[in-house]
């Protein structure tokens, strides 16, 4: 019996790329991968494309993507591109003291300036200080991510301080970030103050005490060194003097200033 072959051709209309292209992006199909990217001769899908299954990765370090690390089943084609390209930046929170950190005992005390950057994280949610959510941190409406906050200290330094403050951020749209709590600590160091200097006479009073050309913070038992400028020359000579004589009597004026 001779075998029949039966042969079909089928004429393929060109039609416009751009007019492919809106067909493939407003597809009917349940199976649709959503807009629809054109390269060339390549068609590419992406926004709804997603993973079917968690995926470990095993290879060394790529861009952001650790080995190890789980790419989660339902992560979008977006969300690939941005865990393998940026690393999510969490919020910030930097608080500054008004005065010094070391402080003279009785000095007046100034105030913080908290400064919170949310970076890639949700909204602020709580700010509060010294560990309690009662004393609330009110911080200033966001400009481009990032907030600000004083604290007003009242009183006088008689002792170590020490201010804390928390922030809590939401995590991020994408939950590439958790929900973030930002802990700051300042600590003040209030010391006593020494001074010295040359003088005429012995201070009497806190002012005349304060007036001498050296001072620093008592650290302790230990040395301490300071400089001495003299104002007046301490021996006037007649030319006749021999260089002997001018040495014997500065040691002598120079000893009577001091035991003075």
């Amino acid at each position: 019996m001779d075998k029949k072959y039966i042969s079909s051709v089928v004429k393929r209309e060109a039609r416009p790329r751009s007019k492919r292209l809106r067909e493939l992006g407003t597809s009917g199909s349940s199976g649709s991968l959503g807009p629809v990217i054109s390269g060339g001769d390549t068609i590419v899908a992406s926004g709804s494309a997603a993973l079917e299954t968690d995926v470990t990765s095993n290879a060394d370090k790529t861009g952001h993507i650790e080995t190890g690390q789980v790419l989660v089943k339902g992560m979008t084609f977006t969300q690939f591109v941005k865990a393998l390209l940026f690393k999510p930046v969490p919020a910030m929170l930097d608080g500054r003291l008004s005065t010094a950190n070391d402080v003279e005992y009785g000095s007046t005390k100034g105030s913080i300036t908290y400064t919170a950057t949310r970076n890639g994280n949700g909204a602020m949610t709580k700010a509060y200080y010294d560990n309690d959510e009662k004393n609330k941190l009110e911080f200033s409406a966001e400009n481009n991510g990032v907030q600000t906050a004083v604290r007003n200290l009242t009183g006088n330094y008689i002792q170590n301080e020490t201010y804390k403050a928390t922030v809590v951020y939401a995590e991020s749209e994408d939950k590439s970030i958790p929900e973030t709590t930002l802990n700051n600590t300042i600590s003040v160091n209030v010391r006593r103050k020494w001074f010295a200097g040359v003088v005429n006479s012995v201070p009497t009073t806190s002012a005349q005490v304060r007036a001498l050309g050296s001072s620093g913070f008592y650290m302790g038992a230990k040395r301490y060194e300071f400089s001495v400028k003299l104002v007046k020359p301490l021996l006037e000579l007649p030319e006749h003097y021999e260089e002997v004589d001018i040495q014997r009597n500065l040691q002598r004026k120079y000893l009577r200033n001091i035991l003075e």
